[in-house]
């Protein structure tokens, strides 16, 4: 996403599956504290340890895609932008089956959103 010529890297909750505008440093090295989260997900108050990471949901295809048209419904994706990340979604669960779902939607939605 750009807000003011910043290109910020959305991440995706691995408890909630809701996309996160930035977490601390501290939250990828696997370290617990308490969550900062964006405005758009303020019901997760999940602390996220390496536990959350490990326990994350591996889903089929089709439960993915649903999440993903919820969180591209939630960022106002245009039609092409939404077509690109299911396809991106579904290319990421074909090539790798045993990524878990906040990593294969993180990985898609940047994709999309950074013109990849």
């Amino acid at each position: 996403m750009d807000f003011g010529g910043v290109i910020v890297y959305v991440h995706v909750c691995p408890y909630c599956l809701n996309p996160v505008l930035c977490y601390q440093k501290d939250y990828l090295e696997h370290e617990v504290h308490p969550v900062k989260v964006d405005v758009e997900n303020l019901e997760c108050s999940v602390l996220l340890g390496s536990k959350i990471y490990k326990n994350a949901q591996c889903s089929n295809l089709q439960g993915l895609k649903i999440v993903a048209g919820k969180i591209a419904s939630k960022l106002k994706l245009g039609g092409d932008e939404k077509k690109a990340f299911m396809e991106k979604v579904e290319e990421l669960k074909r090539q790798h089956p045993r990524w878990k779902d906040y990593k294969i939607l993180e990985t898609a939605l940047n994709s999309v959103l950074q013109g990849g």
